[in-house]
Parts: structure tokens; sequence; C-alpha cells
């Protein structure tokens, strides 16, 4: 160690940029008087004055109406259509003995009227441009569904008045009829994704090799992580970090770790081909098993199970454990030709997916486990990064290397590689949203990021960046939200990137309250 607090919480040194604050002032300028009575002095006199003569000082800016003028005859007829009653409450009140006997009368615009024609020969345009505001203001046919301004309550419709559908809920019967998109993926498209880590930990003495496993978040939301010869413990509700186990000898390194799904027992591999299994509460040693000839690289729970794992190591075999074994070692699997760095369990415990640095990924059933069922060679570099889909079953996605630099998925009933894209950058873990059709992938040079990919377009969404050197691992918090990356630049970064939408599947090791995990964060300093 190189005397650096663990997993302490590295505060950044932000910087804001406050807004600029508003000034006002007023713009208004004093303007020549014009004289009482004389229009034709003023900027503008009126709509209908055309007269070159009407000119004022350059700095004026005052209106002056002529309401002789701009009051006619067509706007006597948009008084009476907005202000004057209907034929139906005009028939209503002479049923109902209230209609008054001399009510007031407007007078009628004719086009033969000469004030009318004197107007329109004088001003065509401006005649022009009342009718056209009258046609849209009052259209004179019933079929119109366009309401009369200054109207307060809805027509009510009948038989042969058509109504004028809402154009969003026209978008939206568009989309029930057609079934092309459901809203939730339409809404989920608008989610705000943030590109920086919520909290980043120190992790002094993080061992930079891409083949071992050195981190998981266990279901009892405590945060497992292995530096160098010792394992700590970070609680994600308490944000508290304590030293949980060392190896016997300063030589010897812890190189994988990995929770039961209860969250009570921790399985940790050691680079002297040992594997150590704690009891978390009490903190001691439950069973010392010796399995391998070489460090043991990765290490695999069997679901909803609480004896059964397996582990992977240099040696190029897969172990399988029973703990209520006398001789917990229950079985052997060979297959791959290097070491094996990368395990997991299909969620119903009936397939095993292997990966390894002999460039194969391997698909084992539990039924017939004396030699892999399906063998798939499409990678061109190892074969670290594994992941079961969580919801469309037999659906496997794997990594690969810095030589390969591509996902690919698979079919694990029939073997066939269904899909693939090239991320231009080494693979180091996957992990699927359980909740949305996405795919988190964590890479190295050039960018070290992790990218968030729709599936099954296999469209970028998002890149999250922050690490200064290669992602190592990745691990999924219990509520399935929040993401943990490890990576060689000696950090782990938190990443809220998928968001609950209900616990799909009940029943299942992710089940959890995300209440406590996102409590946790917002109480604590964030980077």
């Amino acid at each position: 160690m190189d005397g650096r607090p663990i997993l302490k919480a590295v505060t950044p040194n932000q910087t804001f940029s406050p807004s600029q604050p508003l000034r006002g002032r007023n713009a208004c300028t004093s303007t020549p008087m014009t004289k009482k009575g004389d229009v034709s002095r003023s900027r503008i006199a009126s709509p209908f004055l055309t007269d070159k003569s009407a000119k004022t000082s350059s700095g004026s800016c005052r209106f002056i109406p002529n309401r002789q003028t701009a009051f006619g005859p067509l706007h006597e007829q948009c008084a009476r259509k907005l202000f004057g009653e209907s034929s139906d409450i005009v028939r209503k009140r002479e049923r109902a003995g209230l209609a008054d006997s001399n009510p007031p009368q407007l007078p009628e615009v004719n086009d033969a009227d000469p004030i009318v024609e004197s107007l329109a020969n004088a001003l065509p345009v401006k005649t022009k441009y009342d009718r056209s505001l009258m046609r849209a203001l009052f259209d004179e046919n019933p079929l119109q569904t366009a309401p009369n301004i200054l109207q307060f309550s809805s027509p009510v419709l009948s038989e042969n008045r058509p109504c004028r559908t809402n154009a969003l809920l026209d978008n939206l019967l568009r989309y029930r009829n057609t079934g092309r998109v459901s809203l939730n993926h339409r809404f989920a498209k608008l989610r705000h994704i943030c590109s920086t880590a919520d909290r980043i930990l120190d992790s002094p003495d993080l061992v930079d090799d891409y083949y071992l496993n050195p981190l998981h978040w266990g279901s009892q939301n405590i945060v497992a992580v292995a530096l160098s010869n010792t394992v700590y413990l970070w609680n994600a509700i308490t944000a508290k970090t304590s030293l949980f186990f060392r190896t016997s000898s300063a030589n010897e390194s812890a190189t994988s770790l990995r929770w039961s799904d209860d969250g009570h027992k921790l399985a940790i591999g050691t680079s002297s081909s040992g594997i150590e299994l704690l009891d978390v509460e009490t903190r001691q040693r439950i069973q010392e098993i010796q399995g391998h000839n070489g460090r043991v690289s990765v290490l695999a729970w069997k679901p909803r199970s609480k004896n059964i794992f397996t582990s992977g190591g240099r040696d190029s075999s897969i172990k399988i454990y029973d703990l209520r074994q006398a001789n917990c070692v229950i079985g052997q699997l060979n297959g791959h030709m290097q070491e094996v760095c990368g395990l997991q369990w299909s969620s119903d415990g009936t397939q095993l997916a292997s990966g390894a640095n002999d460039n194969l990924a391997m698909i084992w059933d539990v039924k017939a486990m004396t030699a892999p069922r399906l063998t798939l060679d499409k990678h061109r570099a190892a074969v670290k990064a594994i992941a079961w889909c969580p919801f469309q079953d037999r659906l496997l996605a794997t990594g690969g290397g810095t030589a390969d630099r591509c996902i690919r998925f698979w079919n694990s009933s029939t073997g066939s590689c269904i899909g693939g894209v090239d991320t231009q950058s080494q693979v180091c873990g996957l992990v699927w949203n359980a909740h949305e059709k996405e795919l988190l992938s964590a890479h190295g040079f050039s960018k070290n990021q992790l990218t968030i990919w729709n599936y099954p377009t296999m469209t970028r969404i998002a890149d999250l960046t922050g690490h200064t050197a290669r992602v190592l691992h990745l691990t999924l918090s219990p509520d399935s939200t929040t993401v943990c990356s490890a990576s060689a630049d000696e950090t782990l970064r938190f990443w809220k990137v998928f968001r609950s939408l209900g616990n799909k599947k009940p029943g299942t090791n992710r089940e959890y309250a995300s209440s406590q995990t996102c409590r946790s964060f917002q109480s604590i300093n964030i980077r």
C-alpha cells in the first residue's frame, strides 16, 4: 500500500459559472408631442392613411389611431358577430317570452353600399385583408369546426357536424393501432443519462490484470473489492469501509471474489490456487479449498443455491464445488486450452457459459457436463466479458479483447451467432439492463469508457467517460440501477445509468428495495 486511504470518497473541485445578473433599462424615449386633433403630423395616423405627406420627426414613436377611419362597416360586422346573440339563443329567449320587443339593430353591411364601395375602390388591399380576417374568424359554413373568438363554451356536437381530433390524441391512436412502437419505449428515450460518475472511491493497489475479477456487488448492498493481498467491503447504505480479509502471505494476492446469492457468504480466489470461503456476519472462515494448479481467476455461484459454485483458473480447468460434500470438489470441466477468465450461470441454473484466453466461449449443460455442449469460436481474442440476457431466454452476449473488440450475441440452444458490433476497443465487461432492452459495455484503450447500447439495433445511446485507464471489471447493484466499475487508474466509479421500472420478474436474486441504494447515494459527497 502507498499510504492512501482505502475506499475513501474523492471530492472533485467543482467550478460554478454564475449567470450574469439581469439588467434592465427603460427603453422608452420622449417623442415630440402632436397638437390635439392634428392627426396628419403623427408618425402613424391610422391604418387607412396612405398619404405620403404624413411625416414626423425621425425620433417619434407615438401611435395615434384615427377611430373614424379605423372603425368601418366591416369592423361593425365583426362586432355584431362577436358580441351579438346567436340565433339559437334568440329563439330560446323568444320561446321563454324574454326576447326584447325592440332589440337594438346594427346596420347591415352591403357590398353595394357607397361607403363600402368607396373604401374597396380606395384601399383594395386593406379590404381584402379585412375579408380574409372575417373568413378566418367567422366562417359561415356550418360544417367548419373552428370556434368563434371569445367563445367560452364548447358547442354541442351534432350528427352532421364532424369533430376535429386533437393532434396528440391522433398520434397516440395511430401508434396504438399500428403497434409500431409502444409509449413506454418512446418515453424511455427521453430519460436523462448522466455521463459522469455519481461517486468515486480510491482503490490503491488494485491489480491491473485483464484476466482477473476483483469486484462484486452483493445482494445485501455491500461491494467487495480485492486490493493486492486484502479484500475490503464498502457498505452502499452507510458508506462505511472495512477490511474483511488478508491473505496469509504478503506475496499471495486475492485474484477473484464472488458473493453468494443471499449475500451471506463470500468466496475469494487467490494467486496460490486456493479458495477461501468466509461468513460475512461472523467474519469467520467457513472452508479453505484447494482445487486448481494455478491462480483462481474467476468464480460464479449457481443461482438460488447456497452450496454450489464454480471456479476457473490459469490451469484452463473449471471446477464445480458442493459445500455439503466432504470432498467438496464434485466435478471438473475440461475444454479450454488456456486460462479461464469468464464464468456466468444462466438465470435458471441450467447452463454455464465460460470464456478463456484461447479466444473461445463455451456453453455447458448442467445435465451433461463432461464436455461442452456448444463451442463459440467467432472471437479473435480472449473472451472475458460474458452476460446472459435477463429479458430473453437463451440469449448470451460475449465480448472480445484487444485483437477482437467485438460484442457478439448467441443463441444458446443452437450455438448460432445472431448479431454483433465492432466497438473499436477492448471489451472488458458486459451488463444487461434488467428493465429495458439495453446493454452496458466497459472498454479499454483509447477512451476507457462505458457505453450504453440499444438492443437489438446496437445503436450507441451514450458514452460514460471519466476513467483514465482501462476498465477491468463491472458489477451491477441489487436494484439493477447502478453500475460500479473498477479501473486500472485505481478508482471505483459508481454510475447511475439504469432506472428502476419495478421488478418485472419477482423472486429473482435482483429483487431489492431501490430506495436504500438511492438514499445512500444522495447522502454522500459525489464527484
